[in-house]
């Protein structure tokens, strides 16, 4: 009996996401709590349709929670804000500073446009180590004041691309000697004469010099070539940069026959050398000196000589010189402006487009339920009775529980994109997103008053936005293979309190992101001394890790200058400001702790809180107060009945009075913002 032809049934498996699975396992768990009580799990049971509609609702929140991350952190513009989510393009994060003698070759060919080539060799004869000699061929026919112009860009190229312990020990410019080509060549075709010798002139130069040639990056993607592979070295705006040879000490003339071969027009060559002075030249012309180089003699009319004859059919073809050197011009300006010209990075690849979503849009599960409910938008009719109407409220009210959940966290899936960014501003990593009248009719007979501030007040309760915030942070830091934990640094944190702290390493982390293409690239950048700056990758990195908020610092005494104080020992501060200051022994009946405020600003706003406060009346600062002044607990209050004093601990049995004020609260805040004054000078002052 023969088998019977089929196709087998293709086995599905419901993911444990699905409605099906969700509904199974959410029955499951209604038999375990309530299995002696409920029995009825059938359709028409309510308590089905409630739990039905809810997973309805979840498995409409596990599709956004699927979408492409693009489609996450769009905007409603249509467009991805990179830099805020801290993500950054390949040809930013994949090259690096010129490491090797190879890449600074490759950023010297791309940034000066005057060289014809650029060899460096470190310098032998120089009692110190990581000097480099460098020695350039100009391109020929530059005037003198365009020769010192490419050599002073060369400089400041090297100036602003150089490392830690390298330098320049001498620029040399390399002195081109010219040698005459000559040849008899045989040519086919209908080709004119003067343009094929002005190819022939113009690709045996660029032999003879060793010029370097440029190519697009686009052939590498037809190769499949990686975007980290394409990138790899210093970046360079117009494109690859190959034929990188060391400087030859000898030119070999037989290297010229596959350059004339390639020509069009050419069919072969029966003479080929170089000459100078009268001495021809067949095999090799040796250079014998780095500072020399051979170039090869353009004609020029109307006094310049051809040597190269183009035959045809065995007959010499005449070739008038102006003609060839026009089009040898032509030629060369369309190398040089290929050369200059700089590449469309857009045809190598495609940053993501996301589609903008409304992610925090809820459609609530009442408007899906019966009618005879009378929970939707139609509600109970009127003439319905009071009780009726009791239970459909009750069953609303009963639903808003669960609701409040599913609409809040849509309200957090719209604030990832905020979440994993530089942002800290908003200063919550969990949303609350209140039910309108629209999506639920009567919804405000229904929320208590003042909502939203209840929600936010019961959220904020577990909401440690620092500590979260601080581990989305980590988490961007690592897609570029760093950390920054700080720890070391909370130990030496004394100018904040525990919550300051986690505030400050959340800002540290973000000034690192900010700055982390320059922190990886630049990691063993030296300064430009040229420019007067001496801002380095190393000092940048330090800075950052250490928390300053001076990364790059003319001087560390300039904040204190620009507030128009003067430092001053306490002995000294005593005597000069006898007739105010005052120490009072400590009465504890009398004193009182001062309460922590929020008080921001900056120095300008700050001084102003604290301009009637004794030690700034004279534009004077005691050492002891501006070294202890940022310890919240040295500050006590003294009620004086009338008015309160602002006193401040210089030892167990002394405090030193900082001023009058009329009511306690000013006396607070007048204590924050004098802290907060001291710490923003001692931080403006900390630099490396």
């Amino acid at each position: 009996m023969s088998e019977a032809i089929s196709i087998k049934r293709r086995k599905t498996t419901d993911s444990d996401i699905s409605f099906d699975s969700l509904r199974s396992e959410a029955i499951k768990l209604i038999q375990q709590i309530s299995g002696q009580v409920w029995t009825d799990y059938n359709l028409h049971d309510p308590g089905i349709t409630i739990l039905e509609q809810l997973i309805y609702a979840l498995t409409d929140l596990i599709y956004r929670t699927e979408l492409a991350v693009e489609d996450i952190l769009v905007r409603e513009n249509g467009q991805i804000d990179f830099d805020y989510q801290a993500l950054h393009a390949p040809e930013k994060v994949f090259p690096c500073r010129p490491t090797t003698i190879l890449d600074y070759r490759k950023v010297f060919f791309n940034a000066v446009k005057e060289i014809d080539n650029v060899w460096l060799t470190i310098a032998q004869e120089s009692e110190y180590q990581g000097l480099y000699k460098i020695f350039v061929k100009l391109e020929p026919g530059l005037d003198d004041k365009s020769s010192s112009a490419a050599l002073d860009k060369l400089r400041a190229i090297y100036n602003s691309s150089r490392n830690l312990c390298e330098d320049i020990a001498e620029i040399c410019v390399v002195e081109n000697i010219e040698y005459e080509l000559g040849a008899q060549i045989e040519v086919r075709g209908s080709h004119y004469p003067a343009d094929i010798l002005a190819e022939i002139y113009f690709k045996c130069s660029r032999r003879i010099a060793g010029s370097v040639s440029n190519s697009h990056f686009e052939p590498g993607l037809d190769k499949e070539v990686p975007l980290d592979e394409l990138f790899t070295g210093p970046f360079t705006e117009h494109g690859f940069f190959s034929e990188l040879n060391d400087n030859p000490s000898e030119f070999v003339v037989s290297t010229l026959f596959p350059v004339i071969k390639s020509i069009d027009g050419v069919d072969q060559i029966q003479a080929l050398y170089l000459e100078k002075d009268q001495q021809r030249f067949y095999d090799v012309i040796e250079t014998k000196a780095p500072d020399k180089a051979i170039g090869l003699l353009i004609p020029e009319p109307p006094t310049g000589k051809i040597k190269v004859e183009l035959r045809k059919n065995g007959r010499k073809l005449p070739i008038a010189i102006e003609e060839v050197r026009a089009k040898y011009e032509e030629l060369n300006f369309k190398y040089q402006s290929s050369r200059g010209r700089k590449q469309d990075l857009s045809k190598l690849y495609d940053l993501p487009l996301g589609v903008s979503r409304r992610l925090d849009d809820y459609f609530s599960i009442q408007n899906q339920f019966p009618i005879t409910y009378g929970i939707n938008a139609f509600g109970v009719p009127d003439s319905a009775p009071t009780e009726v109407k009791a239970k459909a409220k009750q069953l609303k009210s009963y639903l808003v529980i669960f609701e409040q959940f599913l609409t809040d966290f849509l309200a957090n899936l719209a604030s990832v994109k905020t979440l994993f960014s530089i942002e800290n501003e908003q200063r919550s990593s969990y949303s609350v997103q209140l039910l309108s009248q629209q999506q639920i009719a009567e919804i405000d007979a229904i929320y208590p008053k003042n909502t939203f501030d209840i929600f936010k007040k019961i959220i904020d309760k577990f909401d440690d936005y620092d500590e979260r915030k601080s581990r989305l942070l980590d988490y961007l830091l690592a897609l570029y293979g760093e950390k920054f934990s700080q720890r070391s640094l909370r130990l030496f944190s004394y100018s904040y309190r525990n919550d300051e702290a986690k505030q400050a390493i959340v800002n540290n982390k973000i000034q690192y992101l900010k700055s982390i293409i320059e922190l990886g690239r630049d990691r063993a950048a030296a300064p430009d001394y040229s420019t007067g700056s001496w801002h380095s990758g190393l000092q940048l990195r330090v800075s950052l890790l250490l928390g300053f908020e001076q990364l790059a610092v003319p001087s560390l005494t300039r904040m204190i200058l620009e507030q128009n104080i003067k430092l001053v020992e306490h002995s000294d501060y005593e005597h000069l400001n006898a007739e105010n200051y005052e120490l009072i022994k400590p009465d504890e009946k009398n004193f009182e702790t001062v309460p922590a405020l929020d008080k921001k600003g900056s120095l300008h706003e700050l001084r102003q809180t604290i301009a009637d406060s004794i030690p700034l009346k004279n534009n004077l600062l005691s050492e002891v107060l501006l070294r202890e002044g940022i310890y919240l607990d040295k500050y006590q209050i003294k009620n004086l009945n009338s008015d309160y004093q602002l006193l401040f601990q210089m030892d167990t049995n002394q405090y030193w009075c900082l001023g009058t004020y009329a009511d306690k609260a000013s006396a607070i805040e007048a204590a924050n913002a004098l802290r907060h004054f001291l710490i923003l000078l001692n931080k403006n002052s900390e630099g490396l």
